[in-house]
């Protein structure tokens, strides 16, 4: 079977980053006891100073490697919480490393 030509999905721009302060200060917690598996358990939790449309940047680059080779494919139970409610994200169409969500009005981080 002969299939046609696609278009190229629609897909969110990601703004370039730039170095401005963090409103705020990060926490992470790293849960590295499961050994025989080989899996972390990280929870992080972002200030964030306004509600609307937000970009989640998985790292794409890691030290001491030549191209973007991170090992996103070993990323599993992605959850995105404001408080006791989960947040729906999705997977950018194009850039496999970036998560996009909306954080609701009222929230002071995720």
């Amino acid at each position: 079977m002969l299939s046609l030509p696609q278009s190229a999905p629609e897909h969110t721009p990601i703004i370039s980053s730039s170095d401005v302060d963090f409103p705020g200060t990060i926490t992470l917690t790293v849960d590295a006891t499961d050994t025989q598996r080989g899996i972390f358990r990280v929870r992080e939790v972002l200030p964030v100073s306004a509600s609307g449309p937000m970009t989640l940047l998985y790292p794409k680059w890691l030290p001491g490697y030549h191209a973007p080779q991170s090992p996103i494919a070993f990323l599993a139970g992605l959850e995105v919480m404001a408080g006791a409610t989960r947040l729906r994200w999705r997977r950018d169409e194009v850039e496999v490393y970036a998560f996009h969500i909306d954080v609701p009005t009222g929230v002071e981080s995720i």
